[in-house]
């Protein structure tokens, strides 16, 4: 069909309109850019030297960096119409040498692996070009480009192999391109015309709604395929950790349990990174939703410094927690992306702190903000790089700044995250001298409850003095600020010989020693007082195995490890020099005494299966399992269970299905079992959209032991065997 003469005319206007469409879709090339060559990398590790795989992944995270800029100065600059071919063409050679790093990369590298993973590679470009088509979809002459580029090298390979087996792949290849590229071109058509259309009706505002429309559209390509990728390598990531996990619990060696641990922090630094693409993503989606509920902003932070000290006390380095007594107990806001905040700080803080201290603070904001002070003693950041920082894929130009691992987008997704709370960030640094972040953010305070368990009733522990011996500058400062709070009185003492002649001149209910003292051993000091009649408390680092515990227990030491907990604290001195209090635990770290109850796992992967039920037999149960929700609905015919563990994604019938069939069947029996959504979705709203179901509560893959343990705490009947025993009585 030959264009009229207003298509003619329009065309400049449709080719500006496609070519800011492109930009504006462009970010999710950008990802594909980075991710592609990691699971490629991922695949091949055990192959192909590391060496090469560093170089080839630099390149291609410099070509993201690279578009990234051009993307960037492009949504900054305001262009003429006759700038557009220039930028286009710009843009266009940009995706050319990516997806040519891309595919030569790869062909370079089916040369070393067998024919399984020859096939993953292919299946990771396969999907990579199709996803390809959400952004460029406008321009069908640039696509079929792309889309050769990445494939046909890797056909080509495989023909002139002339092996049955490498030849069926080539002829799928082949296939997935014949159906590929008419579809490509049906989409190019239908975006063109309908960009025309807008200006051929000389209608601004259906214009925008298309466009918008398109831009929708490819914004929901790319949260799809970023979900599905997410879905599916959580998968194996799923077998991979919880298998470590069991492994880490049985007897191991010295040697074998470095080995395995080692493993399972690699794995979490994979997991950590897909968690980082995924949290971008759907932050520049727009998708974010927040929670907003009570939580305690102090236990958050002193959970996070509890779960990272072991890492930063092992390079030599110390940390500490410390939270204002001023700041309200309760709060309301997110307490995942808090601690999502605050893990991302920590962690950034120990990765560039070689020696020295790393601290992590609370205290009370402008405005009666909430404000966290992550501060390091570590390389520091130059001024000139200290907001690029924040932009995503970012790493200082600095070498002595450089660390392994990472995709450049852990404090842009901070940064972001506090902007979504109503917030403000910064950074505040010398280099050389270590580096300050603070985030404020508008959390409401919330009145205090009545079982806080950090409310000291009046008089607990008045006239009581307590000796502080050789503790770290930057620990005696938070224990005496926690202590005089609390109404002790609390001298502080940098020796053994200084806290000796202190005891001489005063008497005092607790003496905290540290377990190094300047001068000697704490826990002999503690051991060897002679005719103190006080109590006493030795504070060690996270982990640490005391030369010989019994002999600290035997004398009447109790040990409290660093970074101190409030609650550990305060229990500690209620028990010791007080009146003793039943304090509620803080967090949900309490164990409940494990009773056998009768479970149903739900899904269809054989490798979780075994995962979910390892786990389950390493806590005292028993589980039955089924493959699909079908068989899982018959086996709640046939027999009553507790509790479901209930995958999302199942063959015959789902888990939404299968749980509304279960909700269904309870009319007619009485009986509610608590059903728990185990799934690798993990985007915004698959947790509502689980609840919504029918579902009591909702655990990410993979699979975390702690957090199994707790969420069967929670849901699970406490008194199975009491009524049991009642029942066979009767």
């Amino acid at each position: 069909m030959q264009p009229s003469g207003e298509q003619e005319t329009n065309r400049p206007l449709v080719e500006e309109a496609l070519t800011r469409l492109l930009y504006r879709q462009a970010m999710v090339g950008v990802l594909g850019t980075v991710m592609v060559p990691g699971l490629i990398s991922w695949v091949v590790r055990d192959t192909v030297p590391w060496v090469y795989l560093g170089f080839w992944l630099t390149l291609m995270f410099s070509i993201a960096l690279m578009r990234s800029v051009t993307i960037r100065r492009f949504g900054s600059s305001e262009l003429s119409r006759e700038e557009m071919p220039a930028w286009k063409r710009r843009f266009f050679l940009q995706v050319m040498l990516s997806a040519v790093s891309i595919s030569v990369g790869a062909l370079l590298f089916l040369n070393n692996v067998d024919l399984t993973h020859q096939a993953v590679i292919i299946c990771i470009l396969a999907m990579f070009a199709a996803a390809g088509l959400s952004t460029l979809a406008g321009h069908f002459q640039g696509y079929v480009a792309f889309a050769l580029i990445l494939l046909l090298p890797q056909m080509m390979f495989f023909l002139q192999t002339r092996r049955p087996d490498e030849l069926v792949l080539a002829l799928l290849i082949g296939i997935f391109l014949a159906v590929l590229l008419p579809t490509a071109r049906g989409q190019s058509e239908l975006m063109v015309r309908s960009v025309s259309v807008g200006f051929e009706n000389k209608n601004l505002a259906e214009h925008l709604g298309e466009a918008l429309k398109w831009a929708n559209s490819a914004t929901e390509a790319k949260s799809a395929f970023v979900a599905n990728m997410s879905h599916e390598i959580r998968t194996p990531m799923n077998g991979i950790l919880g298998m470590l996990q069991l492994l880490q619990q049985g007897p191991l060696d010295v040697r074998q349990r470095d080995l395995v641990q080692t493993a399972d922090d690699s794995s979490r630094t994979l997991l950590a990174i897909l968690n980082d693409i995924l949290d971008f993503s759907t932050i520049e989606a727009g998708a974010l939703q927040l929670e907003k509920r009570a939580f305690s902003p102090g236990n958050a932070a002193e959970e996070v410094a509890v779960l990272l000290a072991p890492g930063a006390f092992a390079k030599g380095l110390e940390m500490t927690c410390a939270v204002d007594p001023r700041l309200p107990s309760r709060m309301e806001g997110d307490p995942t992306r808090f601690r999502q905040l605050l893990l991302n700080l920590v962690s950034n803080a120990i990765k560039f702190t070689d020696k020295g201290e790393v601290h992590l603070r609370l205290l009370t904001g402008r405005g009666e903000r909430l404000r966290v002070e992550v501060e390091d003693t570590g390389v520091g950041i130059p001024a000139e790089a200290r907001e690029d920082i924040f932009q995503p894929f970012q790493h200082s130009d600095d070498l002595s700044m450089r660390r392994p691992g990472g995709t450049g987008l852990g404090l842009s997704v901070c940064r972001r995250l506090v902007d979504t709370f109503g917030g403000e960030m910064g950074v505040k640094s010398e280099v050389g001298q270590g580096s300050m972040f603070w985030i404020e953010v508008p959390f409401p305070a919330l009145p205090n409850s009545a079982s806080d368990p950090l409310q000291v009733p009046e008089g607990s522990f008045e006239r009581k003095n307590v000796l502080i011996v050789g503790a770290p500058s930057c620990t005696d400062g938070i224990l005496g600020s926690y202590l005089t709070w609390w109404g002790l009185a609390v001298t502080l003492v940098d020796s053994a010989a200084e806290a000796s002649r202190a005891i001489q001149d005063q008497d005092y209910e607790l003496i905290i020693a540290n377990l190094r003292l300047s001068d000697g051993s704490g826990r002999r000091f503690l051991s060897e007082m002679p005719n103190v009649d006080a109590a006493k408390v030795l504070l060690v680092p996270p982990g640490l195995q005391v030369d010989d515990e019994k002999v600290a227990q035997s004398s009447g030491i109790v040990l409290l490890e660093r970074p101190v907990r409030r609650y550990h604290l305060l229990l500690t001195l209620s028990e010791m020099i007080g009146t003793p209090m039943a304090l509620p635990e803080a967090t949900s770290e309490t164990r409940r005494p494990q009773q056998p109850g009768r479970i149903l796992i739900a899904e269809d992967n054989p490798v979780n299966q075994k995962v979910a039920r390892l786990m389950l037999e390493q806590l005292g149960f028993d589980p039955v399992i089924v493959a699909n929700g079908s068989e899982a609905v018959t086996k709640m015919i046939e027999q009553e269970f507790d509790l479901v563990l209930m995958d999302c994604r199942m063959p015959e019938l789902d888990g939404f299905q299968a749980t509304s069939q279960m909700r269904g069947l309870e009319v007619e029996t009485g009986h509610r079992v608590k059903i728990i959504a185990m799934t690798a979705s993990v985007l915004p709203g698959d947790r509502e959209r689980c609840l919504a179901a029918g579902m009591d509560d909702y655990m990410g893959k993979p699979l975390d032991f702690d957090v199994l343990r707790s969420t069967l705490d929670r849901w699970l009947p406490q008194d199975t065997e009491d009524e049991a025993a009642e029942g066979g009585a009767d």
